[in-house]
């Protein structure tokens, strides 16, 4: 059961968590699982990271901890997301990567993503339920993926490719050569494509 995975966060921040990005869209195919604490603003997620780093102490998990040890994590580069801690093979057989963000809600969240494809987050629920956001600009996996953020664009372009293959998917293709001029490169004849 996916709630199980709640395990690693202390009960008060359970209902602000949400498993975002690759695992929320396809289980199997992800390499790790993305666990947010939505802190809803900069000033909380030291708050959260240390209630975080208190709990994984009291698990055995963690022996020491300080808020200035958060690792800046994705694509934003406005310090709005960072990695408190990884447990490995912490279900699943997969690394559960515990976050905290700046965001105040699933949807805010996912909605900064830069793919689209990976625009999808959920809250595992008791018994197998949870619940569902899809970001503004979600497309499944097999449809055409949609870059929706340009600021990191070498960054963007390897995840992007990556994902095409991952998905068997073509990446739309305007996207991929405004990518291409960001970072300075050739774009003739240059496809990302399954």
């Amino acid at each position: 059961m996916e709630d199980k995975i709640l395990y690693y966060l202390p009960p008060e921040l359970h209902q602000r968590s949400c498993i975002a990005g690759g695992y929320a869209v396809h289980a199997a195919d992800a390499g790790d699982i993305d666990l947010f604490v939505l802190s809803g603003s900069q000033e909380s997620m030291a708050d959260d990271a240390y209630r975080m780093a208190t709990h994984l102490k009291e698990l055995k998990l963690l022996s020491r901890f300080t808020p200035m040890e958060m690792v800046p994590y994705g694509e934003e580069t406005n310090g709005g997301r960072f990695l408190v801690y990884t447990v490995k093979a912490g279900y699943a057989g997969k690394d559960v990567q515990l976050l905290v963000c700046s965001a105040a809600s699933p949807k805010d969240l996912i909605d900064s993503f830069d793919l689209s494809v990976h625009q999808l987050a959920y809250h595992p629920g008791p018994q197998g339920g949870k619940i569902t956001w899809f970001g503004k600009d979600y497309t499944a996996p097999g449809e055409p993926i949609r870059v929706t953020r340009f600021d990191t664009p070498s960054d963007t372009l390897r995840r992007l490719h990556k994902l095409t293959q991952r998905y068997n998917t073509i990446a739309d293709q305007g996207d991929v050569e405004k990518l291409v001029r960001l970072i300075g490169g050739e774009n003739e004849n240059l496809r990302i494509a399954a």
